[in-house]
């Protein structure tokens, strides 16, 4: 093969050098561009990194936000400032310090919104800004920078709702509502729409909150959104429901659950049953009431949801109690306490043993009632130390929480004062690149030098590897030309056995087969692939040789999955042979009664699985009958067809794994050895 490079590949990669030229030579003058472009990317990891570790380790995360807020006020980075202050409103959020919560909310809102596209130039030079990249890059911000508006907007409309300050609230969706358009950002209008109504119906507006869900509704109803219109129900419902309303408010629950039953959303369902009973219990309809219990129980029973069980047989007891019914009282809150029990929900349980104890005192049998009660006790000490146990982290996180907060304060005041300093760095900078200027002659020199260098290395490397690839076939098909003698050898040996024993007919027969083999076998000899099904093809013939020499030693059976197309894949000659062969004369030959011999194709969604599994005397076995010299030298077409596979592999990057195992590991007993094939790199071209 020849490596050397001709005058048209040196001419392409001269021009190549010549239009990178330029690339090199500006890398220093965009030295500084580069560093900012590093640190913006720095914040962004460090924010993200924050949220994900923030439960398990809070201290570290702060520390991340604390650094990327530095950084973020040192570079006048406004979106990774306003990204931190959001960090912190989550994290106050899930701390359930919503007041926390908001303030940083509104904090991240009036960073962002000092100009948001204008402070998202900042990565551009002056020396390199023009008009076209600078709308180009407006554009292509445009989308990020409304979204991250959407997003304050929403967590600040939900945070000052958990405050109970409902008209805060709903300013923040009502700027949602305007930014999304309804012809904009369907998802974003719906919600903040969605969620005025929530408003409306917590302050008592009843009647714009009908109309905001109702036109929401039929929204996704047009658009087929099961879920959605699941939940719009649900909140109908509970319109009516805060109404007095019941009836009304039970046909919208109801039309609910059969939405979700279908649908297989058995949270909904669990939802819907729960309200429908307590509008129920608004009529103080208890007969009615308990039916629905019954429904939900069956419900819950059949999905096999033993939390929501529990709860069903405690509303069950209870209503039983109500209805004077102790004895039925304490069967279902018993069955509630074993399923609250095998769900782990101590919460459920502890209101089971304290209705479980008022039943028992109904029924007269007050010393129960008493061992009940106390057993309510300690449930309820566990409860509230789990709960007291919640708070102290809760407060430790606050903790840390309030001295980043307090630093990050500290920031923004030193912000103010170092402005100067930052106007004095960019002075700096731009003498910096006055000197990067002169450098530029230097730089080309160094530029040509470090391409030749890089264009004879890989010259080098390139012609390593084609050596090597080359040397890695010619051993790939010495390894072939090994295996054939090889196979050859112990197929004689078979005829030689019949010759010897005088039985004329069935030599001629073993002969007629086996050259039919061998002509299969020599004519692929010199294939690195050949079809699968001319593989199966001499296997075949292979094992009713094999068979007819030891009918007495084994049986054998070959299974091909019909799905597997045959003719659409292809393997190396003589890779499934030596195995079998292995099988019949290290396993299933030295076996006292008849053994079984069993190979099988099989169609995965990735795989070709070959499986060849014997019931012989295993591997451990043989080798204790092996004598020292066959213990030192190895069954060569096993060792050949082990290289050839790592050959292949190497060559032309096929999956292909090997797996041997014993058939029944206990006794060391048989042999199973899986071939996985990937279908896609055995493609036939």
């Amino acid at each position: 093969m020849n490596h050397s490079i001709t005058y048209n590949t040196f001419l392409n990669l001269l021009f190549a050098l010549v239009i990178l030229l330029p690339v090199f030579s500006f890398a220093q003058k965009r030295s500084s561009y580069s560093k900012e472009v590093s640190d913006y990317d720095s914040c962004n990891l460090k924010l993200d990194s924050a949220k994900v570790i923030f439960d398990k380790n809070p201290e570290k995360a702060l520390d991340l936000v604390e650094a990327a807020i530095l950084i973020a006020i040192k570079n006048s980075y406004p979106e990774i400032e306003s990204k931190a202050y959001q960090v912190l409103g989550d994290f106050n959020f899930d701390l359930k310090e919503y007041d926390l919560s908001l303030k940083n909310y509104e904090n991240a809102l009036r960073v962002y919104s000092t100009s948001p596209v204008e402070s998202s130039l900042f990565l551009l030079d002056d020396n390199v800004r023009s008009e076209k990249k600078t709308a180009k890059y407006n554009k292509s911000n445009e989308k990020q920078i409304t979204l991250d508006y959407k997003n304050l907007y929403k967590k600040a409309g939900l945070t000052a709702l958990y405050l109970n300050k409902p008209e805060v609230s709903k300013t923040y969706f009502i700027k949602l509502l305007t930014l999304s358009g309804s012809g904009n950002d369907q998802a974003n209008y719906f919600f903040a729409k969605q969620s005025l109504a929530d408003i409306d119906v917590k302050i008592g507006q009843y009647e714009e909150a009908e109309t905001y869900y109702n036109e929401i509704l039929n929204h996704y109803t047009k658009q087929a959104d099961t879920n959605s219109i699941i939940n719009l129900n649900i909140k109908l419902g509970n319109l009516f429901k805060a109404q007095n309303q019941p009836q009304k408010a039970i046909s919208y629950y109801s039309t609910a659950r059969d939405l979700a039953l279908k649908t297989d959303d058995d949270e909904s369902v669990n939802i819907a049953f729960d309200n429908i009973s307590k509008s129920l219990n608004q009529q103080r309809d208890i007969p009615s009431q308990m039916k629905v219990n019954q429904e939900a129980m069956r419900f819950n029973e059949e999905r096999g949801n033993v939390k929501e069980l529990a709860k069903n047989s405690i509303d069950m007891g209870n209503l039983y109690l109500e209805t004077d019914s102790s004895s039925k009282a304490i069967e279902q809150l018993e069955r509630g306490v074993v399923l609250s029990d095998e769900s782990g929900d101590i919460e459920t349980k502890s209101k089971a043993v304290k209705a479980l104890s008022e039943a028992y005192e109904k029924e007269g049998e007050e010393d129960i009632a008493l061992e009940m009660y106390k057993e309510y006790i300690e449930l309820e000490d566990s409860v509230n130390k789990r709960y007291a146990e919640a708070v102290e982290m809760n407060k430790q996180k606050g903790r840390l929480l309030e001295n980043t907060q307090n630093k990050v304060l500290i920031l923004e005041k030193d912000k103010e004062l170092n402005i100067k300093t930052i106007e004095l760095l960019q002075r700096e900078k731009r003498l910096k690149e006055e000197q990067v200027k002169r450098q530029y002659l230097l730089i080309i020199f160094l530029t040509v030098g470090l391409g030749l260098l890089v264009i004879t290395s890989l010259i080098v490397y390139r012609n390593n590897r084609l050596r090597r690839k080359a040397n890695r076939l010619l051993m790939l098909k010495s390894l072939r030309s090994q295996m054939n003698p090889h196979f050859i050898f112990n197929a004689l040996n078979s005829v030689n056995n019949y010759i010897s024993s005088n039985n004329e007919r069935a030599a001629n027969k073993y002969l007629a087969d086996f050259s039919k083999l061998m002509r299969n076998v020599l004519e692929n000899s010199g294939e690195d692939f050949i079809p699968l099904i001319k593989e199966i093809e001499i296997l075949e013939l292979y094992l009713k040789l094999e068979h007819s020499r030891f009918k007495d030693k084994f049986e054998y059976l070959l299974k091909i999955d019909e799905s597997i197309r045959l003719e659409k894949l292809s393997i190396p000659p003589m890779l499934i042979q030596p195995y079998i062969e292995n099988a019949v004369w290290h396993g299933l030959r030295y076996k006292a009664e008849k053994g079984f011999l069993e190979i099988e194709f099989k169609n995965t969604d990735q795989n070709i699985e070959i499986v060849i599994s014997d019931n012989g005397i295993g591997r451990k076995r043989s080798m204790e009958l092996k004598t020292e010299n066959q213990k030192i030298i190895k069954s060569t077409g096993l060792k050949n067809i082990a290289n050839r596979i790592n050959i292949i592999r190497e060559i032309y990057h096929v999956k292909l794994d090997v797996i041997v195992l014993d058939l029944i590991p206990e006794t060391g007993e048989g042999t199973v050895v899986k071939l996985y094939l990937n279908k896609q790199t055995f493609q036939r071209t």
